[in-house]
């Protein structure tokens, strides 16, 4: 993938993040936009993950955002049984976007 290809997937993103914005805060007002945001930030650790991949953005984006709704709720409730479910929320972001950095620094240290 050339730069220029990335330059306006990430731009195509950037809009497609604002568009977003704009119509979960119109549509729902600001409970619309926390929850958002919130899908967002469950979908980093794994879009962090699937970068070490050679992968298009927006399959990136796809992917990230399945298991970031699937993966990280499961582990907070099952983390929750033990803690506090806030707290086991912050735990599971935690442990996923430390594995996905330490993948991601393994599979760059031994290249293909």
């Amino acid at each position: 993938m050339n730069l220029e290809q990335l330059k306006e997937d990430y731009g195509i993103a950037a809009i497609a993040f604002i568009a977003g914005c704009i119509f979960f805060y119109a549509v729902f007002g600001f409970s619309g936009l926390r929850i958002f945001l919130s899908l967002v930030l469950l979908s980093l650790p794994f879009y962090y993950f699937f970068s070490a991949f050679d992968m298009e953005v927006l399959e990136k984006i796809v992917l990230s955002l399945i298991l970031g709704v699937t993966l990280i709720p499961s582990l907070a409730y099952l983390i929750g049984l033990l803690l506090p479910f806030s707290a086991g929320i912050v735990v599971s972001f935690l442990l996923f976007f430390f594995g996905a950095h330490l993948f991601v620094r393994r599979k760059k240290s031994y290249p293909e």
